[in-house]
């Protein structure tokens, strides 16, 4: 059920409801550089990013003006032979907030720095699962395991 009534809110207080949230902002962050980029652009320690685990962050303005919020994962890692891994960050963004926060990062990459910046937004679609029968929900979907905070789940078409 969608969250456009007041039916909508009780189903999401009592049983189970989603919301697709629009406008949705999505950017891979990639590179060699990729983490310590990020550290500096945003305030959370990106070093503990686990795969599996949506960290959130602060995106700031170097007079420390907040810019958006980010919930920031690991995506998949490859080896690449002997080069070690490669991967990429995928950084959620507040609704409607996908281009300027791209164009923020990319005025921020140094000469030497080893990093891309694109967005995703037009291959991203994000849901809100709300309510006590969320979990059964995923469950009756197909999910073998439903998420708990910060963790999160995601599928590829």
């Amino acid at each position: 059920m969608n969250l456009d009534s007041l039916d909508a809110y009780e189903a999401a207080y009592k049983n189970a409801a989603f919301y697709r949230i629009p406008d949705v902002g999505c950017l891979r962050i990639s590179g060699e550089d990729r983490i310590d980029f990020l550290q500096r652009q945003t305030t959370n320690d990106l070093r503990n990013l686990k795969s599996g685990i949506a960290l959130p962050s602060v995106l700031t303005s170097p007079s420390a003006r907040i810019l958006d919020v980010l919930y920031v994962y690991q995506d998949e890692i490859h080896t690449n032979g002997d080069q070690g891994a490669e991967g990429s960050i995928i950084a959620t963004t507040l609704p409607g907030r996908g281009r300027q926060t791209e164009k923020f990062l990319q005025n921020c990459i140094f000469f030497m720095d080893k990093v891309c910046v694109e967005r995703l937004d037009d291959q991203t679609i994000q849901y809100e699962l709300l309510g006590p029968e969320a979990d059964e929900v995923l469950k009756s979907l197909g999910a073998d395991h439903t998420p708990g905070n910060p963790e999160l789940r995601k599928s590829y078409k």
